[in-house]
């Protein structure tokens, strides 16, 4: 008896490369979009730390000012402000100056530290209400990592009940 011929089952070289090929092409995209997603995620990390740092340092110096027992004035600075907080332990001064946050306690530490750098603009401010004086803090900073001009601002404002009108 004649065998009889039927079709081969199994695949061809072509169809192999072309598999290979296909799956080569997925592999690249899905790898490019990996690095792009974890590129925008560092990014939006290295943004969250320096709001986390800025929220941190807004509520020290909001604590600083509700605390402070003796008058708290603004001064003038070089090219920013200055305000200074008198407390029952210390004498502790803000300094805007040129994008840069200074904090400097007398006694502790001599030389101003840097809190933080790069702000776009930051000022400090009294409101007068009828038997306080809140200040003010508005802090505005660019984030540099994005490729979109994008800024955050805060605000934030203490009020010394120690401190009358």
């Amino acid at each position: 008896m004649p065998l009889k011929l039927g079709r081969r089952m199994g695949i061809t070289l072509l169809e192999t490369i072309v598999y290979i090929a296909c799956l080569g092409i997925i592999l690249g995209l899905a790898s490019s979009a990996f690095f792009r997603v974890l590129t925008q995620t560092q990014r939006l990390t290295r943004s969250i730390d320096r709001v986390e740092k800025l929220l941190n340092f807004g509520e020290r110096w909001r604590a600083e000012i509700r605390t402070s027992t003796g008058p708290i004035e603004l001064l003038p600075a070089t090219s920013g402000q200055s305000i200074r907080i008198l407390s029952k332990a210390s004498e502790i001064t803000y300094t805007l100056d040129a994008g840069k946050l200074f904090r400097m306690e007398k006694g502790r530490n001599a030389s101003p530290q840097i809190l933080f750098s790069n702000l776009t603009s930051a000022s400090f401010t009294t409101q007068q209400y009828s038997n306080v004086t809140a200040w003010s803090w508005h802090v505005e900073v660019e984030d540099e990592s994005s490729r979109f001009k994008k800024h955050t601002v805060l605000d934030f404002l203490a009020i010394n009940r120690n401190q009358k009108k």
